[in-house]
């Protein structure tokens, strides 16, 4: 026990010293943190203002084509030019990050071109309906759409 005890208080005693010697690193990286969380928070809450007052409008997941979407930001700096998704599809986007494939916008229109969707993902952002894309009539019906993108 006394071995154990001797052992932790030296590993504390390490991790001290290796904070103290990089502390202006960890200062840095928390003001930059805190720094993203601002931005974020506001691009949220624009998003949010901008559906109060409708000059955004919510559409379906543009993987999936489910009606229960959320908005993600590809740059927060940019709040209102989202990407419509579903909660499982957010999540794997930001699961996989910004890898060698690029962005997640690039993961986004690489999940689209895998399923058979074709082009254009900014374009449903403000609330237009896709159309022109092969195969969306049958994947809107099963999300309640009509393929026009009105609800039935």
């Amino acid at each position: 026990m006394r071995n154990l005890v001797l052992r932790r208080a030296s590993q504390l005693k390490a991790q001290r010293r290796y904070y103290a010697s990089h502390r202006a690193y960890y200062r840095s990286k928390r003001q930059a943190q805190r720094r993203d969380k601002k931005l974020a928070d506001a691009a949220h809450d624009a998003v949010y203002l901008a559906l109060r007052s409708g000059r955004l409008q919510k559409s379906p997941c543009q993987i999936c084509w489910d009606p229960k979407s959320e908005a993600h930001h590809e740059d927060y700096s940019k709040p209102l030019e989202v990407i419509w998704l579903c909660r499982s599809d957010h999540q794997r986007i930001h699961w996989r990050g910004p890898g060698p494939t690029g962005g997640p916008l690039r993961a986004v229109a690489g999940l689209i071109s895998r399923r058979g969707h074709l082009s254009g993902i900014a374009d449903t952002s403000l609330g237009e309906p896709a159309v022109g894309r092969p195969g969306i009539s049958r994947q809107r019906n099963r999300a309640g759409l009509s393929p026009a993108g009105a609800r039935r």
